[in-house]
């Protein structure tokens, strides 16, 4: 408001042309503070949406995931070169001194001493292997499914990470509901100390009484205290997930919506096609059977093409050249084919087809245990649900019971035990009426996490 004086007050002082000027000024001013509330309020916004943006951004586990997905995808992008030649240069110089005694066969000797000598060599070599038994190729294909598998990896890393913020996210909103009830029980319980103490001074109420009232009131406050700790606490937890340091705004939405539409059959079959878990079982399953291939393509010989590009020139003091230069170009193929390594392929080919039968029957094992983890999740989701259906109907009533008996309290129409036997009522079906929100929401989270489809939340 003073800001809004001090501006009026500059502008009547003001002539048109520098009022214009300051209303564009104070514009351009006004937008960027506009800017930067919106976005640090986006920031350090509670939404699930957010903080789960942030939590993959920030939580070291899915950088490292992401660092190795990115090893696997350089991995791929060099495997084609696989399939062209290869090239490689050597050079050489050697040098010698040297004393020589020859005896010739016509009699004669020649005899020399530090007698110099080198040679200079160097050659440019190519090696292309046009055939392997289809070795390249399966080589390139599981490097591929590799590269798959790494995918796989992170996206794994992605849905553990999403499930396990949103269950500490609603788990956080849990332990405010129930300091907001708790906050309510002790204004309850104040407003009973207040009463019985003025009560007590007029002689309506016993000391016995008053004394009740305090010592309801204290146990509340000590209760509220703890419960302080628990909210903390999953701040603590919380923000470790995240990696980061979130700001808590007063109006954030702190209520739990759980999902009542979903339908078991549809998770079953979207749990067949996306669970990132089978799906990695069935990566392995490719893997297993490209490593049959690779055996299998030491069967067959190799054919390689080779060329090279050879220099050669040496001196001597001593022999009967001087000096010797040779240059010229090399050509050829080698076949190889292995006849004979003591067996060592048929093992090797057997214990692959033991291990491909492995991973099939790991797929099977996993396909069963994780549909049974499910009908036994959407068990407990079915049942959240009633219990939470109940514990509304509970908490509505147990509301209006607490309001006549508060009421009656008022006139004196009710002893103080009995108040407090249903203010206890009503703050047990308030958490029971929590905590059943609580447990449906993280089935239900549990429930799209198996099925896949825990990206909605983002």
């Amino acid at each position: 408001m003073l800001l809004m004086i001090l501006i009026h007050q500059i502008m009547f002082k003001l002539s048109k042309t520098k009022l214009v000027k300051y209303y564009n000024c104070i514009g351009i001013i006004l937008v960027l503070l506009l800017t930067l509330n919106i976005s640090g309020y986006s920031q350090d916004s509670l939404s699930l949406k957010n903080i789960l943006k942030i939590g993959l951004e920030k939580n070291y586990s899915i950088l490292i995931a992401r660092n190795q997905e990115e090893i696997t995808q350089n991995n791929l992008s060099y495997a084609k070169y696989a399939f062209i030649p290869t090239a490689s240069a050597t050079g050489r110089n050697t040098n010698s001194i040297v004393d020589t005694r020859q005896v010739f066969a016509s009699g004669t000797t020649q005899e020399r001493e530090n007698a110099k000598s080198n040679a200079l060599t160097g050659a440019v070599n190519l090696d292309w292997t046009v055939f392997d038994g289809f070795g390249m190729f399966v080589g390139y294909n599981k490097v591929r499914e590799l590269s798959e598998l790494g995918k796989l990896n992170t996206r794994m890393n992605v849905e553990n990470l999403a499930a396990q913020i949103s269950s500490e996210y609603y788990n956080f909103i849990r332990q405010n509901q129930l300091l907001k009830a708790m906050s309510y029980g002790m204004k309850l319980s104040s407003e009973r100390l207040e009463i019985a103490s003025e009560k007590y001074k007029i002689g309506s109420f016993s000391r016995l009484e008053f004394l009740q009232a305090q010592v309801d009131y204290n146990a509340d406050s000590s209760q509220y205290i703890r419960q302080e700790e628990a909210v903390i606490a999953s701040r603590i937890q919380l923000g470790k997930i995240l990696a980061y340091k979130l700001n808590f705004p007063d109006n954030w939405d702190d209520s739990i919506i759980t999902d009542r539409n979903l339908i078991l059959d549809n998770l079953l079959r979207s749990t067949l096609d996306k669970n990132t878990s089978l799906l990695i079982a069935s990566q392995n399953q490719i893997l297993s059977q490209l490593d049959v291939k690779a055996i299998r393509s030491r069967y067959y010989p190799s054919i390689t093409l080779n060329s090279a590009y050879n220099y050669t020139n040496s001196e001597s003091q001593a022999g009967f050249a001087l000096s010797n230069r040779t240059t010229g170009i090399t050509y050829g193929a080698t076949v190889n084919f292995n006849i004979l390594n003591r067996l060592d392929n048929q093992r090797q080919m057997r214990n692959a087809k033991i291990i491909q039968k492995n991973s099939d029957l790991e797929y099977e094992n996993l396909k069963l245990e994780i549909t049974s983890e499910l009908n036994q999740v959407w068990n407990n989701y079915s049942n959240n649900l009633r219990v939470l259906s109940l514990e509304t109907q509970n908490l509505q009533s147990s509301q209006e019971n607490l309001d006549i008996a508060m009421a009656k309290y008022r006139l004196g129409g009710l002893a103080g035990i009995e108040m407090r036997e249903i203010q206890k009522n009503f703050l047990d079906a308030n958490n029971r009426y929590i905590t059943a929100q609580y447990l449906a929401k993280i089935a239900e989270i549990t429930l799209k996490q198996i099925s896949g489809n825990i990206e909605e939340y983002f």
